[in-house]
């Protein structure tokens, strides 16, 4: 919610998109600090009701990386926040999801991986959810996934770098998730880093970027069941 992907991460999408045989939208999501966290999420919102009128809501899937896979679990709940009772994605895949911590242990766990962790630390944290709420008060959904309300959710892939601040909290997220039906997966890197999955930059990474493929592999599989069936019950 910082930044824009640059060119070259948007041409990984096409080759992510060939691999896995789906469409795929990259939201261009108004960016902070000049919008806030439910700017964002309003737009999520209506962009995800655009895409209910071209795909089964089962058959999409939300894929995000770091403050990306906030937004995604984050739209889930923000969806059941409002009165449409829109239906909810299929699954979703989170690299490293940012979450602020609530727990006394997963601030202490935190606290003890701020250094290894490359990319963020505790203190930053504070400083960068203060930017994106922009002075309002926010829904505790759109800064805690611990507190999200994920039910209509079938599947979830969590993924966090062992070294990385975030997965202190990733046992809290995927009880959170688990509270609501969701099946999930747990995917701790040991000795990784922020986003590898996604990020794949050195060799010990690369099994985390496969299992993401495999993952959204087999929703592709069940799209092109459904179209078949749909082909022949128009035959």
């Amino acid at each position: 919610m910082l930044k824009y992907p640059t060119m070259t991460q948007a041409r990984k999408f096409i080759d992510l998109s060939k691999k896995i045989d789906r469409d795929i939208v990259l939201p261009y999501y108004p960016l902070c600090p000049e919008n806030t966290l439910p700017d964002v999420f309003d737009m999520l919102y209506n962009l995800y009701k655009k895409l209910l009128l071209q795909y089964p809501a089962e058959n999409i899937l939300l894929l995000g990386g770091s403050s990306g896979g906030n937004l995604a679990f984050g739209l889930v709940s923000h969806i059941n926040a409002q009165r449409e009772k829109l239906p909810k994605p299929g699954k979703i895949y989170a690299s490293s999801p940012g979450t602020m911590l609530i727990t006394d242990k997963e601030k202490t766990r935190a606290a003890a991986l701020n250094k290894t962790d490359v990319v963020m630390s505790t203190s930053a944290l504070e400083t960068i959810f203060d930017c994106m709420a922009g002075g309002r008060i926010v829904p505790n959904y759109m800064k805690y996934l611990q507190c999200g309300n994920y039910s209509g959710l079938k599947s979830a892939y969590l993924c966090f770098g062992g070294d990385e601040i975030f997965s202190a909290a990733a046992y809290s997220i995927k009880a959170s998730l688990e509270k609501y039906g969701v099946d999930v997966t747990l995917e701790i890197g040991e000795g990784l880093y922020h986003c590898y999955s996604v990020m794949p930059l050195v060799k010990e990474a690369r099994q985390g970027y496969e299992n993401m493929i495999e993952y959204c592999i087999v929703l592709s599989q069940s799209i092109r069941l459904y179209k078949q069936q749909d082909q022949e019950d128009n035959f």
